[in-house]
């Protein structure tokens, strides 16, 4: 069941935050991805696995493996809606397999066929966050 509260859309042992980020002079919409820790045999808290840092200057992804190891990668746009789509569309397509790479295997398939309407309301939101303000 997918529900919604504030920034937040959480389906399964997901959650999915939306926001606008700035460090330094770089700033844009921001997704971080969130794992319920208890779906991982942890305390019922939640960690970040994923974060996509939609930024003007420096569009990138941060992934955040179990072991502790942080992956830090360009996203290869140009825009901030490039960096929407891609975002959103990589977790779209490879969700589960990111999440298997990262160590997060039993959250691979906790989302399940909720997860593509619970992403196309991320990408509204994230939409909404990259429209110039004024």
């Amino acid at each position: 069941m997918t529900t919604i509260e504030g920034d937040v859309v959480r389906v399964g042992q997901l959650s999915f935050r939306t926001g606008n980020r700035s460090v330094g002079d770089d700033h844009g919409p921001v997704l971080e991805v969130y794992g319920g820790r208890s779906a991982v045999g942890q305390a019922d808290d939640w960690i970040e696995i994923i974060r996509y840092d939609c930024f003007l200057g420096d569009p990138h992804r941060h992934f955040f493996a179990s072991d502790g190891r942080e992956e830090k990668n360009g996203l290869g746009t140009a825009t901030l809606e490039e960096s929407v789509c891609v975002s959103v569309d990589e977790l779209r397509n490879s969700l589960p397999s990111i999440l298997t790479r990262l160590g997060y295997s039993d959250l691979a398939t906790v989302a399940g066929p909720e997860l593509r309407p619970a992403l196309d309301e991320v990408e509204v939101r994230l939409r909404k966050l990259a429209q110039p303000v004024g």
